[in-house]
């Protein structure tokens, strides 16, 4: 197949579109150049040498040809992972992303070169500037306390790419979170699903919201000494001797929505179990209720509540043997509301405007007692 090429053709090249012209070039008869010019017209720029399939490029230019877009399909997965922890403030969060994107991206913002490519008789000319192949990304999480990441990825990154990033920036892993979801606060809140990051309106600093329930076990390092553990630390028995011990989840806790269940296994007459939450530095060893801790809980043998100043009040329902106590602990806007389910009945809000981080808790006075801990439990809907 042949074609003529004509003046004021437009032509498309692998370094973008040119108008063809004709201009004299020796040793070629009649020859024809085509000269590519984007506007506005950069200053030139002394000519680089291109020979064909020459890829091996320093700078990070985007490629438009179709290879190089299915080449960038294929190394998605394999595309290093940036992410970086800035802070709960945006304003601030905004500024330090500024400051890791001018080390990142633009030392080569100003890049332009002209490059000169040999068609046999006629030369193409073109100029080259900088189309990063990458997006910053603005990502707000709710685990421990709120903070903003940010993230660095291709910009043909998949949503799946983008959720093992933050996890993986958290210093988490996917193992130990479920319904996750990204969310854009655009035209409300509406969750991301998308297999190419460039079919969707995220550029450039564009806010995403990443919100998941987190798993967790119970602590082998914040327990007393008669609880035993098992079932992949989400079972604890307490034997021995009638005390009160302590033993904490290892999830730290100071916003979003969290939600887990804990059943009954073993129950002995009269025994006192206490759920709840409570600070990290509590002691494993004092009963809940002292105004000495900081404890907010639920008392499963008469179905009262008991917060922090130690005073305990009508709340719930008696519990027994194979019932499930449920805890679902909330924040907005830095305070904590907590609230107690007995069997999916949700038995009302127990405390509000709670502040600062806590842990699932568990306390228990006789021995022979057992529960089992279900830190993936969906949030009854009642």
């Amino acid at each position: 197949m042949s074609f003529e090429l004509q003046e004021g053709m437009l032509l498309n090249t692998q370094f973008g579109y040119g108008k063809l012209v004709k201009v004299p070039v020796e040793a070629a008869p009649e020859p024809q150049v085509m000269e590519v010019v984007h506007p506005p017209p950069p200053p030139p720029l002394p000519p680089q040498k291109v020979e064909s399939g020459d890829n091996e490029d320093p700078l990070p230019f985007a490629q438009v040809d179709q290879e190089a877009d299915n080449e960038n399909n294929r190394q998605i997965q394999k595309a290093p992972k940036n992410v970086h922890r800035l802070s709960p403030d945006l304003k601030e969060s905004i500024q330090m992303a500024q400051k890791i994107e001018q080390t990142f991206k633009y030392p080569y913002q100003n890049d332009q070169r002209k490059i000169e490519i040999d068609c046999g008789g006629c030369k193409v000319f073109t100029e080259v500037r900088n189309t990063s192949n990458v997006v910053f990304i603005l990502a707000k999480t709710f685990f421990g306390t709120r903070n903003y990441f940010l993230l660095i990825v291709p910009i043909n990154a998949s949503i799946d790419l983008i959720k093992q990033s933050i996890i993986e920036g958290m210093g988490q892993t996917e193992s130990m979170m479920h319904n996750i979801k990204i969310l854009h606060p655009i035209q409300g809140i509406k969750e991301l699903n998308f297999q190419k990051l460039s079919d969707t309106i995220i550029r450039d600093y564009s806010q995403i919201i990443f919100i998941a329930q987190q798993s967790f076990t119970w602590d082998t390092t914040k327990k007393g000494k008669s609880i035993q553990l098992s079932n992949h630390n989400l079972t604890a028995n307490k034997s021995g001797e009638a005390d009160y011990q302590t033993v904490l989840g290892t999830l730290a806790i100071g916003s979003g929505r969290h939600y887990w269940e804990i059943k009954i296994d073993k129950y002995v007459d009269e025994e006192d179990i206490f759920i709840g939450i409570a600070k990290k530095d509590i002691d494993l060893y004092v009963q809940p209720t002292s105004s000495q801790q900081m404890f907010y809980g639920y008392i499963c043998l008469c179905g009262r509540k008991f917060g922090a100043d130690g005073q305990v009040q009508n709340y719930g329902y008696n519990s027994k043997q194979n019932d499930i106590i449920g805890v679902l602990l909330e924040f907005r806007n830095g305070l904590g509301t907590l609230s107690f389910y007995r069997n999916g009945v949700k038995c009302g809000e127990a405390f509000n405007n709670l502040q600062g981080v806590f842990y699932p808790a568990l306390s228990m006075f006789y021995g022979e007692v057992q529960v089992t801990l279900d830190p993936r439990a969906p949030i009854p809907a009642c």
